[in-house]
């Protein structure tokens, strides 16, 4: 982690360099999370929460209202972070346009409702007025949003809307990759850029299918279940009217009548069960 040159930091090392007031933001963020409540200035937990929340709020604040005009664009903390999330662990290669600016847009997104905080929180924080005590509201938004949210500005959001119009630029040009595709030996497939062997999606299947087993026995008190040719169910919503009726079930159905999936034989079943399992005593009827 790199910060502020001088007593914060050393300018030979490499990471994220942090200002002087977002390094000691930092600091109190640490110090209220290693504090015990009951040992210190805090009196209550809520106490503690309240602070940790505040002080929170004022690490995102210098982060995103951060004036860059004196720095590189990744000296940055925030755009330090989008540009390692422009990096594929995995393939080890920049992620395409496509794949990036859904982060951008999320990162955003999440700008733009932090600073509208700012601008006009509903309730007062130490360190923010109240919308209710603040002189005139549409001028606090436009003073704070031409300052930190406009294109052509020295702030993160900035080059966030430049590099996001840029990605939705090359989105037009160039067709999107297939979301599925297969590596030539037909083994893997890969979805989303992720890869998925299909011998893993085998194992998973049979183990699946030997816990939904497992439960299935349980659920019929260890008796064996029934056989019954699935192809001979119907299951149509097609059946509309009686479909729509909250304790519809497929067994209803006219033309399943025929098959003896009714709740008989899972009442045998509870009423020959015994030990542990036993749920139904003699002379009680079903």
């Amino acid at each position: 982690m790199r910060t502020a040159p001088g007593e914060w930091g050393d300018e030979s090392e490499t990471g994220v360099q942090f200002t002087k007031e977002q390094w000691e933001s930092i600091q109190k963020i640490r110090v209220i999370l290693q504090t015990d409540p009951s040992e210190d200035e805090f009196t209550e937990e809520e106490e503690q929460d309240q602070a940790l929340t505040t002080e929170l709020m004022q690490f995102c604040m210098l982060i995103v209202m951060q004036d860059m005009s004196k720095i590189t664009v990744y000296d940055s903390p925030l755009m330090h972070f989008l540009a390692v999330m422009g990096i594929d662990a995995y393939t080890k290669t920049l992620r395409s346009s496509l794949h990036y600016t859904k982060f951008l847009a999320a990162v955003l997104y999440i700008n733009r409702l932090i600073i509208l905080e700012v601008a006009v929180p509903a309730e007062a924080w130490p360190i923010l007025q109240s919308r209710n005590d603040i002189p005139d509201v549409p001028k606090s938004i436009k003073r704070i949003r031409s300052k930190h949210l406009c294109e052509g500005l020295f702030s993160p959001t900035s080059y966030i809307l430049s590099q996001l119009a840029m990605g939705k630029a090359f989105n037009k040009m160039h067709k999107s990759a297939p979301n599925i595709h297969w590596l030539e030996n037909q083994e893997t497939i890969f979805y989303k850029g992720q890869p998925v062997q299909l011998e893993k999606i085998s194992k998973m299947y049979y183990a699946v299918n030997k816990e939904l087993q497992e439960m299935l026995t349980w659920l019929m008190f260890k008796k064996a279940v029934p056989n019954i040719d699935l192809s001979q169910i119907t299951n149509s919503i097609a059946w509309s009217q009686e479909f729509r009726r909250n304790e519809y079930s497929f067994i209803q159905h006219p033309q399943n009548k025929h098959l003896d999936v009714g709740y008989q034989g899972l009442l045998k079943c509870a009423r020959e069960a015994r030990e542990k399992r036993q749920i139904m005593k003699k002379g009680i009827s079903g």
